[in-house]
């Protein structure tokens, strides 16, 4: 547990690496500004704990005690902005590397299921217009424009 005023960035790596190697090791910042000073810290450190200055000691004693009994101790407010993050990143983990967005992987997959565009845009609440725009933007995307298919009789 270490202050974050007190400690250059070499170092709270040091500590970030060995709590890495010990499980048991419990890594908490203190003196910390604000939010927004815990959530850059949070970037690249793995912390249980976060505590601000202005917090008073009653406070810091009850987080120092749920840490030790294997909880993490952070505001309400920077918990929902982790949440809120790692949701994004969930999402953008899931989509391609040809860009889609998530409308238009919903419209593959209903695409998939055998849907005509009439059905994808009643399931979507959208115009049937807006179904062929998106399955324009998904055809560029993936380079299907252009293709020729062949019939060969034999």
């Amino acid at each position: 547990m270490t202050g974050s005023d007190h400690v250059d960035e070499n170092c709270m790596h040091l500590w970030n690496s060995r709590a890495s190697e010990s499980p048991e090791m419990i890594l908490a910042a203190f003196n910390l500004r604000d939010d927004e000073h815990a959530a850059e810290l949070l970037i690249s450190l793995h912390l249980q704990g976060v505590f601000y200055r202005q917090d008073n000691l009653l406070l810091i004693c009850k987080g120092i005690a749920k840490l030790l009994e294997g909880d993490l101790w952070m505001s309400r407010n920077l918990m929902t902005r982790l949440i809120d993050f790692y949701r994004r990143q969930q999402l953008n983990a899931y989509r391609p590397v040809c860009g889609l967005t998530h409308r238009e992987l919903e419209i593959i997959g209903l695409l998939g299921t055998g849907a005509s565009n009439t059905e994808i845009a009643d399931q979507l609440f959208v115009s049937e217009h807006t179904v062929k725009s998106h399955l324009y933007n998904i055809f560029r995307k993936i380079k299907v424009g252009g293709l020729k298919f062949q019939v060969q009789r034999y």
